[in-house]
């Protein structure tokens, strides 16, 4: 009898059962203060103790990006764990990547490019480990990643949602996928949250704000394969719950930063839907 039986459950999430006071336990462990809690009105009368819990006990299920950190955590604690090997993907073969890559032709203002070595290290790891934060410093030049990573999946036949903090970067990001010569503008739809009528809903790569993904609905958000987010510190911790409640499909979930803020509570909301920080280079190696 294991202390801890952890099964695959959907792309949002995993199935973490136990003893009750195991559940509990976890229920106390993904548990976090949100800053500034104690000046919400709720917290004040008492309808709110300020936290968020990332494990619901009542339906044993534990955002999927959180695997690892519940991996360490039983082996702290010495509880024995049965575990769905299904659960860790299968490794994109650096060869077979490299093959891929050199297919491509890719341009910045007409002459040709190849990617730096810590882009290639983020691209290549975002597609082995199908999840994970990818923080890079400024000027590492993140657009020409998302590029890479949604052509990678496009090329397999999947539907690509971005998303961006803000509409002038919702434009842009466009405009760097076409750019770099890896899509051509029919290939993309830049939604506009104004329009309510989805005439180009059929092209396979769609670019938004966050704020307009979180209003639609779980059957529109199950299109996706793949879930890029630039900037992704910009997002709330409430924002990023809902979308990972309502994107169950998506076998890749991968999140985009210059920096995070030093608040544990929103690491933990970032790691639970994208998965463990991945630092392919740091501000010092940029500027050297």
């Amino acid at each position: 009898m294991y202390d801890v039986t952890i099964k695959a459950f959907n792309e949002s999430f995993i199935h973490v059962t136990g003893d009750p006071s195991v559940r509990y336990d976890l229920h106390d462990k993904f548990s976090f203060h949100v800053a500034g809690s104690e000046f919400s009105p709720k917290v004040k009368y008492g309808a709110w103790d300020g936290k968020i819990r990332l494990y619901n006990i009542q339906q044993q299920i534990l955002p999927k990006g959180l695997l690892y950190e519940l991996l360490r955590y039983c082996k702290d604690e010495q509880y024995t764990v049965s575990f769905d090997k299904s659960l860790v993907p299968q490794p994109v073969a650096k060869t077979d990547f490299d093959e891929w890559l050199n297919t491509k032709t890719i341009l910045a203002k007409g002459n040709h490019i190849k990617p730096h070595w810590y882009q290639y290290d983020a691209v290549l790891h975002g597609l082995t480990k199908e999840r994970g934060l990818l923080k890079l410093p400024t000027s590492a030049g993140k657009s020409l990643i998302i590029a890479l990573l949604t052509r990678y999946e496009y090329e397999a036949g999947g539907r690509i949602l971005i998303l961006v903090p803000t509409d002038v970067l919702r434009h842009q990001m466009k405009d760097d996928l076409i750019d770099y010569g890896l899509f051509e503008e029919s290939d993309i739809y830049a939604m506009d949250p104004k329009n309510k009528k989805e005439t180009q809903g059929f092209r396979r790569v769609v670019i938004t704000t966050w704020q307009t993904a979180i209003k639609r609905d779980a059957e529109w958000m199950q299109q996706f394969t793949m879930l890029l987010n630039d900037e992704v510190h910009l997002a709330t911790g409430k924002s990023l719950q809902t979308i990972n409640e309502k994107m169950t499909t998506a076998k890749y979930k991968i999140g985009l930063t210059g920096t995070l803020k030093d608040t544990k509570c929103h690491i933990m909301q970032l790691i639970s839907l994208f998965g463990p920080v991945f630092s392919p280079i740091s501000t010092r190696q940029m500027i050297d």
